[in-house]
Formats: C-alpha cells, sequence, structure tokens
C-alpha cells in the first residue's frame, strides 16, 4: 500500500496553506519539526541545522519570510 501525503504550513490568520511551503513527506515533515523545535530550546547548534535543512532544500524550510528558517533563532 503506497499513501502519498502532501504537507504544508499553515497560516492560522488567513485560513489558508501557503503556497510553495510544502515539504516531500511527512517523514522529512517531522524530522524537520523536531530539528527546528531543539534549536529553539538551545539543544542543537543553529549553523548545522541550518546547513542541513538548506541541503535539503524543502520550501517549508527556505521560502523567504515565512519559512522555517526566517525564525530559527
Amino acid at each position: 500500500m503506497s499513501l502519498t501525503v502532501e504537507q504544508a504550513l499553515w497560516f492560522h490568520e488567513e485560513e489558508a496553506i501557503e503556497e510553495g511551503t510544502g515539504f516531500d513527506d511527512l517523514d522529512v515533515f517531522v524530522w524537520t519539526m523536531l530539528r527546528y523545535h531543539a534549536v529553539r530550546a538551545g539543544v542543537l547548534d543553529p549553523v548545522e541545522v541550518e546547513r542541513d535543512f538548506r541541503t535539503l532544500g524543502q520550501p517549508g524550510v527556505t521560502a523567504p519570510e515565512i519559512g522555517l528558517l526566517a525564525n530559527l533563532v
């Protein structure tokens, strides 16, 4: 059985999914969110996590002004 899931950033103010903010799959989304919150909590080095995020190139991370990198630190 194959399941395709599209993840994206939800903007509650606009009640809409922001275009160009998706992730390839659920595993990438969860991995990204765990590392994002670990940086915010001071557990992981933001420079290393940013490098990993840029290497992955997920739109939900790299989107200018609204991606996770815009709020990493």
